[in-house]
């Protein structure tokens, strides 16, 4: 379960610490939201035991990836929903984020328009956030990736 620090200790973190909170928090939101299957190759990311022997869902071994790259995107694109999914270290990392797939995938959930929109956004969108607006994302992210994982036995895989 995701539990967020002291509001009054938030407050006094530098903007690139709460990005790097925020960014840990919006992870786990997205790989909990699609329930730990890759959206480029469709692959259920198998559950998995740490090395203390304690058995893990799939999904925390999965990775948030960027249909238009973290590299390049800006913050328009960095910490929006449908630039962001669950995706396996093979897509993410091994295949550069599995682009070709990925893309196609994106027209067949969302639509040619959405696509066009996410690429329009990496050139067009300048978005701003303060620290503030950081910790505003965290307390509401947390809240959502908390019910999901709590509801996570009962979603459907």
């Amino acid at each position: 379960m995701i539990i967020l620090k002291k509001l009054k200790t938030m407050k006094k973190w530098s903007l690139k610490k709460c990005k790097k909170e925020f960014w840990s928090i919006f992870s786990v939101y997205i790989r909990l939201r699609d329930k730990g299957v890759c959206f480029s190759c469709g692959t259920k990311i198998p559950d998995f035991y740490h090395r203390s022997g304690n058995r893990l869902h799939g999904w925390k071994a999965g990775q948030a990836g960027h249909f238009i790259t973290a590299k390049s995107c800006g913050l328009a694109l960095y910490f929006h929903e449908q630039n962001v999914h669950c995706q396996c270290h093979q897509c993410n990392v091994n295949l550069s984020g599995n682009w070709v797939e990925y893309e196609k995938k994106i027209i067949e959930v969302y639509g040619q328009d959405v696509c066009d929109m996410l690429k329009q956004l990496k050139w067009t969108g300048n978005v701003v956030y303060k620290a503030h607006n950081y910790i505003d994302m965290m307390i509401e992210y947390s809240a959502k990736a908390n019910e999901l994982e709590e509801n996570y036995a009962d979603l459907s895989i």
